[in-house]
């Protein structure tokens, strides 16, 4: 069963890189399904008992352990062109994974398990990520979840996977005394090849949002490429994404405002609750970044915003907007690998603002790059 013109920050975020399994990691894997077996699956609806599952995934004695440890090392050892396995490390220690495969010749998610008490803090989004990635868009790729499962279901749904209308029974399910987890099948279908082309948000799809969020009483600033053509109030280049900025607690309401737009999660590395990717069929692309401020304007979670990266204004086609302010927005721009669009920025918004060009820039006024 299955763009960002500040660098990013975010308050304790441990350490998660998710790579090849290797044999050594079997037992951990093995680990992670039967804790997350016992914390999901039962169910007193259906009748389903913790030691029910514990019987499911340990045998009655404590038999089946070793040989579904095994079987996870064999399936390790032989994972090839039709399966793999992938492993979340959080600080080193396996918290999760995902063993994608190709079965009957239809692309499979597979199992994918992230520790209970790790959940939530984005390992799941990794996953499924590093899982899409390893099928690839070009076929439909489908998974099977427990139909009680809402949390799971929900998850998918944010990556663009639907419900298919068909009941699932296979022998992962089957529990003793003629028991099963009920299941039902979801896809996420294939992308064709002008789906998958160039993304570009214009400034008419960027107002259309703003006003969206706006009307819906969220407070939202405008960050990125747009931020830095708002404070501008021209579009001077192509930007393929829209960045704002917004107190958490908007969260939910964005991301329910937005699916009625047909927005889902776009998969990336660096996926959190408060750091993520919504988009569309049509190539839009929202990078929403939030934080939370105490009493005191402290921020207290979330990326690194402070109160005074939130007090510029600017415009996008006529359409005034509150913005990250031009010197924050050329502070944001460095302490990462800059590109022809960093530069770009940094120059309009240094001439339009008087702002001396930082040094990490001086160096390409001189080989003529801006």
């Amino acid at each position: 069963m299955s763009e960002v013109s500040m660098k990013t920050q975010e308050f304790d975020k441990p350490t998660v890189v998710v790579e090849v399994a290797s044999p050594a990691d079997a037992e951990a894997v093995y680990d992670v399904q039967r804790k997350t077996w016992l914390d999901t699956y039962p169910n007193d609806e259906l009748g389903i008992t913790v030691e029910d599952i514990r019987k499911r995934v340990e045998g009655e004695h404590g038999e089946l352990i070793q040989p579904k440890i095994e079987r996870w090392r064999a399936g390790i050892e032989t994972a090839g062109e039709k399966r793999a396995v992938f492993v979340a490390r959080t600080d080193g220690k396996v918290t999760g994974f995902v063993a994608p495969a190709i079965m009957d010749g239809q692309r499979r998610i597979g199992a994918i398990y992230v520790l209970p008490e790790t959940q939530g803090s984005g390992i799941g989004s990794k996953l499924i990520q590093k899982a899409i990635e390893w099928h690839g868009r070009d076929e439909d790729v489908y998974l099977h979840v427990a139909s009680y499962n809402k949390n799971a279901i929900d998850f998918y749904k944010r990556y663009g996977f639907e419900t298919t209308g068909t009941e699932i029974k296979d022998d992962v399910a089957q529990l003793s005394d003629g028991k099963e987890i009920p299941e039902i099948e979801m896809v996420l279908k294939a992308k064709t090849g002008e789906q998958i082309g160039d993304k570009e948000m214009q400034s008419k799809d960027v107002v259309e949002l703003v006003q969206l969020l706006e009307k819906n009483d969220i407070e939202v600033y405008v960050d990125g490429g747009w931020g830095v053509d708002a404070l501008l109030g021209e579009q001077t280049r192509k930007h393929g994404d829209l960045d704002i900025a917004t107190p958490h607690k908007y969260v939910p309401k964005i991301r329910e405002l937005l699916a009625t737009k047909g927005y889902k999660e776009v998969p990336r590395d660096d996926t959190r609750d408060c750091n993520f990717v919504l988009g569309d069929d049509n190539g839009h692309e929202v990078d929403v970044h939030s934080y939370t401020f105490d009493d005191d304007g402290k921020n207290v979670y979330g990326v690194a915003y402070e109160p005074r990266h939130l007090t510029g204004t600017g415009s996008i086609n006529g359409y005034p907007v509150k913005c990250i302010p031009a010197d924050v927005m050329v502070e944001f721009h460095s302490g990462y690998e800059l590109d022809a669009d960093d530069y770009h920025d940094v120059k309009a918004l240094c001439e339009r603002f008087s702002i001396p060009l930082p040094l990490e820039y001086r160096k390409f006024t001189e080989q003529g790059q801006l």
